[in-house]
């Protein structure tokens, strides 16, 4: 049988020490994107018209290069021209030469990590003499006729990767796995069955919990999304309500605008009224003195012994005083603005006015008629002496 041992990592840069024709397979470790602590990859390969079965003990996480950088990874590995089927058998010896040979010579821990302390390994020739040599004392020791078969039915290994926990698989599924995918992987570190199906079970329930709490988070979105619409279409027609409103009250702020203006108008007129009124009754007390003089002077104009000249002065100053009487009543009048316009109240005012009006032009014609007939006649005559009642005011 033949058998090969190979030593293949990253400890400043890619290495390998083992037969240089299976350089290049070796190459294929780097740079693979690997957390597991520990991968046992079981796989077939063909290499010079020959199909070979590689048992490789693989270590990822956590291995920094001797210059520190991370991303490395240290192999350890073993090839048959033959299955063995006692792939338990042959992970022990791997995993034994690793803590006897590799710790603290090739690797060392620090900080939880796995550390090179070498930079390659062709020049730690004595230590790789010494990983060989008890690998194969201990293959010698462990290798028995009916673990090895012929690799005569077994595929080349691509494709899927099946995996398996290293305590758990039997021998029959290993050797099944490998001979229909060329391949399995294997670590302690892998779910077992039962942990699987737990697995299984809990995402199952996850997914259901998962899948009830998006339904109730659907339902909440819609009912929210319902209730969004219908508040916003309450607040679309409240706006419209309350534009509405603005323009109700611009209306009616108008219309108390104007009945304000309104409402000063009425107490300006008030208040003219109230001056026209007392102005009235200051009116009315003069007017009976002033009817009392007329009638006075009215009884005073006798004809005088002297001639017609003192006639006529007597009868000026009744006539001035009647003028005198008016011109206070249209002062009044401009005084207190009143209008034709203004409340019944001020009736009794015109009526006053009027009436004086008409007895200043009959005091004026009876005085042309006076002046007249003194000039034509050289007789005074007496003009008042008709039946008239033009000198008496009347309210």
């Amino acid at each position: 049988m033949d058998i090969e041992i190979f030593v293949h990592g990253v400890p400043n840069g890619q290495s390998f020490w083992g037969k240089e024709e299976d350089r290049n397979y070796f190459g294929n470790f780097y740079g693979q994107s690997c957390s597991d602590v520990v991968k046992y990859l079981i796989q077939t390969r063909s290499s010079n018209g020959k199909t070979y079965c590689y048992y490789n003990y693989l270590i990822y996480k956590n291995v920094i290069g001797s210059d520190g950088r991370e991303g490395s990874y240290f192999g350890l590995s073993i090839r048959f021209d033959a299955y063995c089927k006692d792939f338990i058998g042959i992970y022990k010896i791997l995993d034994t030469v690793f803590s006897a040979y590799v710790l603290n010579k090739i690797l060392k821990t620090q900080n939880g990590n796995y550390k090179y302390v070498i930079t390659d390994f062709v020049s730690a020739s004595e230590i790789m003499s010494n990983i060989k040599g008890a690998i194969w004392q201990l293959l010698q020791s462990t290798l028995t006729n009916e673990s090895i078969c012929g690799l005569r039915d077994f595929a080349i290994g691509s494709g899927s990767l099946p995996t398996g926990n290293l305590y758990e698989i039997t021998v029959n599924d290993v050797e099944t796995k490998v001979k229909q995918y060329g391949k399995i992987a294997l670590s302690p570190y892998y779910p077992t069955v039962r942990e699987k199906g737990m697995v299984q079970q809990y995402d199952s329930k996850l997914q259901s919990v998962k899948q009830q709490y998006e339904e109730r988070y659907n339902a909440e979105i819609n009912a929210k999304e319902q209730t969004n619409r219908s508040l916003n279409e309450s607040l679309t027609l409240l706006q419209k309500e309350c534009t509405k409103l603005q323009e109700t009250i611009a209306r009616r702020d108008k219309i108390i605008a104007q009945k304000d203006s309104e409402i000063t108008n009425l107490e300006t007129q008030i208040k003219q009224i109230g001056r026209t009124q007392k102005a009235i009754k200051n009116i009315d007390l003069i007017k009976a003195p002033i009817i009392e003089i007329a009638d006075i002077l009215e009884g005073q104009r006798v004809k005088p012994k002297g001639g017609h000249h003192n006639s006529s002065k007597g009868f000026i100053p009744l006539v001035n005083l009647a003028m005198l009487f008016v011109v206070f009543a249209v002062v009044i009048l401009l005084l207190f603005n009143v209008s034709t316009n203004e409340p019944k109240q001020l009736t009794h005012l015109q009526s006053c006015v009027t009436q004086l009006n008409e007895e200043i032009e009959e005091l004026r014609n009876q005085l042309s008629f006076f002046k007249k007939n003194e000039t034509s006649t050289g007789q005074i005559t007496n003009p008042f002496s008709e039946n008239k009642d033009c000198t008496k005011l009347t309210k």
